[in-house]
């Protein structure tokens, strides 16, 4: 069954409690983070990367790295569980404002020992 989104330029809405499909549309600067979690987290290999995501409303993405390297793949968000899957991870929605994402993967590090958090500012 085809499905057809409508392009979103603002985020309609998009705060900690309400959060939409339609507030991950648009253009963001990712910032990642990895926080220890009993330990040490392994060296961040972001770390001087700027990486550019272009979320598109037919449900792809454009990732865009400052190296020059482009990859595009689908992306999906889930409003029941809060689960939003892009960048091969499912992440889920921590904090959300009107120009600004916080996500976190593996919150209670269960399997890497590490939590990753990515910070999506809205850049257009």
């Amino acid at each position: 069954m085809a499905m057809a989104f409508a392009a979103v330029t603002v985020l309609s809405s998009c705060s900690d409690k309400e959060v939409t499909r339609d507030s991950f549309i648009g253009k963001w600067n990712a910032d990642y983070k990895w926080e220890p979690v009993n330990g040490s987290a392994p060296t961040n290999p972001f770390e001087g990367v700027t990486i550019t995501f272009t979320i598109n409303a037919d449900g792809t993405y454009d990732e865009n790295w400052s190296d020059g390297t482009h990859e595009q793949s689908t992306w999906s968000y889930d409003e029941t569980t809060g689960d939003f899957f892009f960048h091969h991870t499912h992440w889920t929605v921590e904090k959300c404002t009107a120009k600004q994402i916080n996500l976190y993967y593996d919150k209670d590090s269960q399997y890497t020992g590490y939590a990753e958090r990515m910070t999506l500012k809205k850049i257009k």
